[in-house]
């Protein structure tokens, strides 16, 4: 019977880190990272590519480390924001109040945000948030959640 149980043990022993393994996320793998967010930080030119940044929609996604308003000038056309996947794989803007005008809070987020045409989300965006793959956002009108510093839009 010790026999028997120092077996059994012995086999536990070997055979736990391989079980362990299995359940580790892979690195490459982009589902195995539900509940981490990575956020990057963009101003977004509001329009339509296809017509010279004129009309609803992302036209210019402008990458940057901070969102410092010093360096960058308002508009009624661009917004400061943060960008991320959320666990259902949607991605997710955070257009943040405080790099906005008033106008551009009345003209793109009063009434749902209205995209015009079909977007794809750039390569580098993609790439900064460790996004395998093409991602495009979709025509249509999208529901605006507005919290006390933001506006958050699920595309």
């Amino acid at each position: 019977m010790k026999r028997l149980t120092l077996m059994i043990a012995g086999l536990f022993m070997l055979t736990a880190p391989l079980v362990a393994l299995c359940g580790e996320d892979n690195p490459d793998d982009a589902s195995g990272r539900m509940g981490r967010k990575i956020k990057i930080s963009f101003w977004i030119e509001f329009g339509k590519p296809s017509r010279n940044c004129e009309g609803f929609g992302f036209c210019d996604w402008g990458l940057t480390l901070t969102l410092e308003k010093g360096m960058h000038k308002l508009s009624p056309t661009q917004a400061g924001g943060e960008g991320y996947f959320d666990d259902n794989g949607k991605f997710v803007v955070d257009f943040l109040k405080e790099y906005m005008l008033d106008e551009t809070i009345e003209i793109y987020f009063s009434h749902g945000f209205i995209m015009e045409e079909d977007t794809p989300i750039p390569a580098e965006v993609l790439q900064k948030l460790e996004y395998r793959g093409d991602y495009t956002i979709r025509a249509g009108t999208y529901s605006v959640r507005q919290e006390s510093d933001r506006y958050i839009v699920k595309f």
